[in-house]
C-alpha cells in the first residue's frame, strides 16, 4: 500500500509511472484531482470496476463516471447534442460531469439508462495518469458510499486501508465536487464547482 506524495501542479514522473503500471495490472489507487481525490482502477477492466464498488460499499446499480484524456476520447464513448457541446467547450477540461447517451459498449456498472458521466480532468496527476495508462479510469470520489468525502489522504487511507493499492498524496482538497449535467433536457443533477446559474447562462437561458 504505497503512500506517496505528488505534486499537483508538475506531477513526478516517476511516480505517474509506477503509479500508471499498478493501474494497467489491475490495481485501484486514490489520487487527486481538480475536486476532490478520486478512486481510480480502468474503467474496462471489470475486476478492477468491480473493486471499486467493493471498496466503497457502492450498489452497482449507481454507476460511477469515468475520466477520458480529452474531448475526442469523450466522442469517442458519447454522443454530444448541441447543449452538451456548448457546455464542453465553456467548462472542459474542468470540474464538470456530462452524462450523455453511451455510443460505445461499456460494462453495466458505468451505464444506466443508456447514458454515461463523462469527465476530461483539468488536473495535471489525472491528465497525466490517462496518458501514462492509454485507457479511461472511473472518475469517483474516494469515499464511503453515502459518507462525506475526506480532504486528506490519512482519513481516506484510515477508510480504505489495504484495500486501495496506491494512495497519491496531494495534499488537503476542499474544494466542492465536480457539478453534473445531463442533456436532452438539459438537468443539473448536481451543483457542485460549476454553479447551475454557470451552466444556465452558458446555455443562454434562465431558471424557470
Amino acid at each position: 500500500m504505497p503512500l506517496v506524495r505528488v505534486s499537483l501542479d508538475k506531477p513526478e514522473s516517476d511516480v505517474i509511472s509506477s503509479a500508471a503500471e499498478s493501474l494497467s495490472s489491475g490495481g485501484v489507487l486514490v489520487a487527486p484531482t481538480e475536486t476532490q481525490y478520486g478512486l481510480l482502477a480502468r474503467a474496462d477492466n471489470r475486476a478492477a470496476v468491480d473493486k471499486v464498488f467493493r471498496i466503497k460499499g457502492r450498489p452497482h446499480g449507481m454507476p460511477v463516471a469515468v475520466f477520458v484524456k480529452d474531448l475526442d476520447a469523450a466522442r469517442s464513448i458519447v454522443n454530444f447534442d448541441k447543449d452538451a457541446e456548448i457546455l464542453a467547450a465553456r467548462f472542459l477540461p474542468g470540474p464538470m460531469t456530462l452524462v450523455l447517451p453511451a455510443r460505445a459498449t461499456l460494462m453495466d456498472s458505468l451505464v444506466k439508462d443508456g447514458k454515461v458521466g463523462l469527465r476530461v480532468s483539468s488536473c495535471p496527476v489525472i491528465r497525466q495518469l490517462l496518458l501514462a495508462v492509454g485507457h479511461p479510469l472511473t472518475a469517483t470520489s474516494a469515499n464511503l458510499s453515502g459518507q462525506p468525502a475526506p480532504v486528506d489522504i490519512s482519513g481516506i487511507a484510515d477508510s480504505f486501508g489495504d484495500s486501495v493499492d496506491w494512495y497519491l498524496d496531494g495534499g488537503p482538497l476542499t474544494g466542492p465536487p465536480s457539478t453534473v449535467v445531463s442533456t436532452t433536457p438539459v438537468v443539473v443533477h448536481r451543483e457542485g464547482a460549476v454553479s447551475k446559474d454557470e451552466v444556465l447562462s452558458a446555455l443562454g437561458r434562465k431558471e424557470t
